[in-house]
């Protein structure tokens, strides 16, 4: 990353797998970064690098957030180009590893000339919540798993507060990612009864 400071900011951000990385790049860079991660060895490799949206207006952040579905194969990624698209979120169908590919499948499932577009997060319900900069409620993608529109997003679902507290700002809480994957968790901490002073084995 280099020239203007500000280029650096943006998500960076594992998907729930664990196979996966990406970095979303704001300002001049304008960009999102996809790349395969080796949960074993730490390696990270096969970067592909590509721009939603090549317009931009010089006040507004670019690229922003991003979160990966939960079964990993699509991308979300928020942006904030212009007075005429401040707010967007697009879709992206990511296992081909391809650029040309990967942005042939580019949806736009929400956009708003309301708010600017912030953090994109999963939850343990494995929804994906979004913030928007000074609004008074936070939306959310109901289906993450679906491509295209019927991935549900709904806007200004959750109510925080009124506009004058300005009660969502850019960002959201983080996770651990792979705390949502529920295939990969081998272990089953459930017990029946009483566990007190028991001694329990994994």
């Amino acid at each position: 990353i280099n020239g203007f400071e500000n280029n650096e900011i943006g998500t960076l951000k594992f998907s729930s797998k664990g196979n996966k990385l990406v970095a979303v790049h704001a300002f001049n860079n304008n960009s999102v970064e996809l790349m395969d991660f080796n949960n074993t060895t730490g390696i990270i490799s096969n970067p592909v690098v590509f721009q939603p949206s090549v317009f931009r207006s010089p006040a507004f952040t670019g690229m922003y957030g991003a979160e990966f579905s939960p079964n990993g194969r699509l991308l979300y990624v928020s942006a904030n180009n212009s007075a005429i698209e401040p707010c967007i979120v697009y879709q992206f169908d990511i296992s081909s590893n391809n650029t040309a590919t990967i942005l042939t499948t580019k949806q736009i499932i929400f956009n708003t000339t309301a708010w600017y577009a912030g953090a994109l997060q999963m939850g343990p319900d494995l929804k994906i919540y979004m913030a928007t900069w000074k609004d008074t409620a936070v939306s959310v993608i109901e289906n993450p798993d679906v491509y295209g529109p019927a991935c549900n997003f709904s806007y200004n679902k959750i109510y925080m507060g009124p506009a004058v507290a300005e009660p969502v700002q850019y960002g959201l809480p983080t996770f651990i990612q792979s705390h949502f994957d529920t295939t990969s968790n081998p272990y089953d901490f459930s017990r029946q009864g009483n566990c007190v002073n028991a001694n329990v084995a994994f």
